[in-house]
C-alpha cells in the first residue's frame, strides 16, 4: 500500500481505495505506476514542496537528500540566470527546507527542536529510521 494524489483535488489518498474521500472523484489508480514513482529521485525530491508547511509526520533520508539535492541545483541554475533569481529561490525553498528538516528529525524519534543544535545536524540527519511507528507516526520505510 502506498500513498498517491488524488487526481482531482490532489488530497493524499491510499492508493487501494476507490474514490477520494475529499472530493469523490473515481481513482483507477495504477498502482504499479504509483510504485515506480515514489522510487525516483524527482518524486522523492519534489515531495517537501507538495508538504512544504507540514510539520507533522516523517520524512525519510532519501527524501530529505533528494530535495537538496535537487534545490541545490535549481538554486545553481538561478544564480547562473540572475542573482536575485537565485535569492528569490532561496527564500522561496526556506518553509519546504524547515519543514522537511523537522520531519526529518522526527523521522527518527526527536524533536524538531534539535534542528538548533549545528552538531545534531550533521549526526541525527543521517541515522537511519526509527522502525515501525514512533510518536510522530509510522515509518514510511518499515511499513
Amino acid at each position: 500500500m502506498a500513498m498517491v494524489y488524488c487526481r482531482n483535488c490532489g488530497t493524499r489518498v491510499h492508493d487501494t481505495i476507490p474514490t477520494c474521500p475529499k472530493c469523490g472523484a473515481p481513482q483507477n489508480i495504477d498502482t504499479t505506476r504509483a510504485k515506480q514513482d515514489e522510487g525516483s529521485l524527482l518524486y522523492w525530491g519534489l515531495e517537501p514542496v507538495r508538504r512544504y508547511a507540514q510539520l507533522t509526520g516523517r520524512a525519510r533520508r532519501k527524501e530529505y537528500f533528494s530535495f537538496f539535492f535537487l534545490s541545490g541545483i535549481v538554486q545553481a541554475i538561478a544564480s547562473m540566470i540572475n542573482p536575485i533569481l537565485g535569492m528569490i529561490v532561496a527564500i522561496a525553498l526556506l518553509v519546504p527546507s524547515f519543514s522537511v528538516t523537522v520531519r526529518r528529525f522526527h523521522d527518527t524519534d526527536r524533536n524538531g527542536w534539535w534542528m538548533i543544535v549545528p552538531v545534531a545536524n550533521l549526526i541525527f540527519l543521517f541515522i537511519d529510521s526509527t522502525q515501525g511507528n514512533n510518536r510522530f507516526g509510522a515509518s514510511r520505510k518499515y511499513s
